[in-house]
């Protein structure tokens, strides 16, 4: 069985700095290529999350971005994007803790900062892009 003490002995094993910020909360973070990825791993009942900030909300090109994030769900394995209530984007996987061992804590924590790093620089740019008018979307606009 996965506990508190596992997480953290698995964290130390493998040389990464934390922060506790609860109960079966911790924080770290690594130096990215383009920028510090944060991250949280939160051990659920029969779950380990790890969780890390991406983008804040786009208010520019939301549809080239929101798709582009899709196609990437579609491709990327072992972890997803999602979107808060306030569109804020977030980069995370789940893993099973049932005989969760060391190799696949250090997949979980290393395939998201290494998918941070890996797309981080694409999405901004797709932010910063011209905004192509997107003809479904003004579509469904009008047909609202």
């Amino acid at each position: 069985m996965v506990t508190e003490q596992t997480i953290e002995q698995y964290l130390q094993d493998l040389n990464i700095s934390y922060e506790r910020l609860e109960e079966r909360l911790w924080r770290t973070g690594f130096r990215g290529d383009v920028k510090d990825i944060d991250m949280q791993i939160r051990l659920a009942d029969s779950v380990l999350i790890v969780i890390s900030p991406f983008i804040n909300a786009p208010r520019k090109n939301r549809t080239g971005i929101y798709r582009r994030l899709l196609e990437l769900n579609m491709d990327v394995m072992l972890a997803k994007f999602g979107i808060d209530s306030e569109g804020d984007v977030y980069l995370m996987t789940e893993v099973l803790t049932d005989n969760l061992a060391i190799e696949q804590f250090e997949q979980a924590v290393m395939s998201v900062a290494s998918l941070h790093d890996q797309y981080y620089g694409q999405i901004v740019a797709l932010m910063y892009s011209p905004v192509e008018e997107d003809e479904d979307a003004a579509d469904l606009e009008a047909e609202e």
